[in-house]
């Protein structure tokens, strides 16, 4: 007896998104085995939006923008937000990606809440840094480059390793000091005692 065709369609769908899942995670892979590194990627929203004027979305109902950003014709993003209201809220949205190093060709296009913007952007990216890109609302430009590290959690481990290490540390320091500190009021206890008892006499 064959399962009913709502039960194939689900093991269908979960059968690509698994498949989809490892593509990209072996794309990142592929990536990191080789030189690379990221590109940072704020998105304001374009003239001529509710956000230009300084405002939030608009109360008609404004289509919010829809983006994608592609390197060497790999596309990286294809997200839907709005720009507009992300403005308004003083917190852009951004985008983080793992890129080859090289010299690239990316472009960033938005589209539903203008006409459609192509913005190509040629980014000469060095092993290891980090090339922060804004649109400003009219222009694609690289804003800042830099050397870059992510953290990792092997980095991380060791980094809780050596607090614990220095705390553990500072606690036998602690408890010397205390021991020394006790032996002090004892010793000063004994001596005021022994001047005590000798101007008694």
């Amino acid at each position: 007896m064959h399962p009913p065709i709502r039960t194939q369609l689900l093991l269908l769908f979960l059968v690509a998104f698994a498949a989809c899942t490892k593509a990209s995670d072996a794309r990142r892979d592929h990536l990191l085995a080789g030189p690379h590194g990221w590109i940072d990627v704020t998105v304001h929203a374009p003239q001529g939006t509710a956000a230009a004027a300084g405002g939030a979305s608009s109360p008609n109902g404004q289509a919010p923008c829809e983006m994608t950003f592609l390197v060497n014709g790999e596309v990286l993003l294809d997200e839907t937000g709005d720009l507009a209201q992300a403005d308004a809220a003083k917190n852009p949205l951004g985008y983080r990606f793992l890129v080859p190093a090289g010299n690239l060709n990316s472009e960033l296009t938005i589209s539903r809440c203008v006409k459609d913007l192509h913005l190509p952007l040629a980014v000469a990216m060095d092993k290891d840094h980090l090339v922060q890109m804004a649109f400003d609302g009219q222009h694609l430009a690289v804003t800042a480059t830099g050397p870059y590290a992510p953290s990792t959690l092997d980095a991380v481990h060791g980094d809780v390793a050596t607090l614990q290490a220095r705390a553990e540390a500072s606690d036998g320091t602690l408890a010397t000091l205390t021991k020394l500190a006790i032996a002090c009021v004892a010793l000063n206890v004994v001596v005021l005692a022994a001047v005590f008892l000798r101007k008694a006499r």
